[in-house]
């Protein structure tokens, strides 16, 4: 673990016991216990082939929670231990930590810090949010966030927000990366149900053989246009910078062979070509945008997300540029009864030399329902198909997923 996330987290921790004990209000300590049987049939998600198994996975957890009026921390941890019926090589132990602390300093101003660690191992670990996938390799990754908002006036407010990433493999087939990023952002509302906005951002990803540099500028709005319907929607530029280490091959002179035999530059020639290490940069212009649709009814909840920026492709060696479409349904039918829908599809990018694929269509939908049996116990059934193509390979990959979950929880204190 760095030495910058081993201190943020270890601040983010010492404020929330410090300021729990100064000024307790709501504390809660909640242990849990998840059990999931899943049926995958395709679980190296290969596009021949294809390997079926039942996949059981035990995870018993502890959430902490602290709110008081300026205060707002939780801290989290959860192992899972995975079990797979036939094929026995894939079981692993995966861990789960996270912190989150929030501190109102004042009435303009305000502070958070998030912190996470992770060790996973499920090919599929990322599919959801990036669409790529990863091999079964063990992955340790590390998360910190910190940021701060403050209202200039009324009607302005201006926000700073700064983020670490860093991802270690066990495999030297897979890159390890670490990134950084610094957004500032400015909020101004021009009437009660409409606000211009503005995002300034900049990140730069370092792999084994490539560092990328992107810059982002995206002025928006956020409308607000009835109590059930908001829209909030940001369209700007960027500029993208990346160097990767490559090999070109350098000519031969007949005087670099023999330095000490005299020779004429004008009759000097080549005797043949040798490969030598070669820094190559490239530079693109693209857009980045974000558009959000949001429905809050009193029982059905609905949101469309359209996304396009540069995002770092973790495993692979360098950057992707990512397009994402997403849609979220979920309703209430009762009180212990509620259904959702999730759908996603990612197009990931990328024209860096290296790269295992130049192009890749992800499409993902999930319909789930949940059954809240008590307060301490609900239960969980989803099925989730999965698509991919690569246009590099000409492959098409398909995979079915069904899985249901138990979960219970008891708290200790509250």
């Amino acid at each position: 673990m760095s030495v910058f996330f081993r201190k943020s987290a270890l601040l983010a921790i010492g404020l929330l016991f410090h300021c729990s004990g100064a000024m307790a209000d709501e504390f809660r300590l909640l242990p849990f216990i998840n059990m999931r049987q899943e049926y995958n049939d395709n679980i190296f998600m290969s596009n021949e082939d294809s390997v079926s198994d039942f996949v059981t996975t035990l995870s018993p957890g502890l959430k902490l929670a602290e709110r008081t009026e300026r205060l707002d921390a939780r801290l989290s941890a959860r192992v899972d231990r995975i079990r797979y019926t036939d094929r026995n090589e894939l079981n692993a132990l995966d861990e789960h930590y996270q912190g989150r602390i929030g501190y109102q300093l004042s009435e303009r101003a305000g502070v958070s810090s998030k912190v996470r660690h992770t060790k996973d191992s499920r090919r599929d670990r990322d599919i959801e949010e990036t669409g790529l996938l990863l091999g079964t390799v063990t992955r340790r990754k590390r998360i910190c966030n910190l940021s701060g908002t403050y209202l200039l006036s009324e009607t302005t407010g201006m926000s700073l927000s700064y983020d670490y990433n860093r991802d270690e493999f066990n495999d030297p087939d897979f890159s390890d990366y670490r990134s950084r990023s610094l957004n500032l952002g400015i909020t101004h509302r021009l009437v009660p149900l409409l606000s211009a906005r503005m995002n300034l951002g900049y990140a730069r990803y370092d792999f084994v053989d490539s560092i990328t540099e992107n810059y982002s500028w995206t002025p928006g709005i956020s409308w607000a246009m009835s109590e059930i319907f908001s829209l909030a929607a940001d369209f700007g530029a960027r500029y993208t910078c990346s160097e990767f280490e490559t090999t070109k091959y350098e000519p031969v002179f007949f005087s670099d062979i023999y330095p000490d035999l005299p020779v004429d530059p004008e009759n000097d020639f080549i005797t043949g070509y040798r490969p030598a290490p070669y820094i190559d940069t490239l530079e693109s212009w693209g857009l980045s945008w974000q558009v959000l649709l949001e429905y809050k009814g009193e029982k059905t909840h609905a949101g469309i997300t359209l996304s396009r920026d540069v995002k770092g492709a973790s495993g692979s060696g360098g950057t992707t540029e990512r397009t994402v479409a997403s849609l979220n349904i979920s309703r209430r039918f009762t009180y212990e009864i509620r259904a959702s829908l999730s759908a996603t599809y990612h197009l990931n990018q990328t024209d860096q030399e290296g790269l295992a694929t130049e192009e890749q269509h992800t499409l993902r939908i999930q319909p789930k329902i949940r059954f809240d049996c008590t307060r301490e116990i609900a239960l969980e059934m989803a099925y989730i198909f999965t698509s991919i193509t690569d246009n590099k390979t000409d492959a098409e990959t398909n995979r079915n997923l069904v899985f249901a979950r138990l979960s219970f929880q008891y708290p200790l204190l509250e």
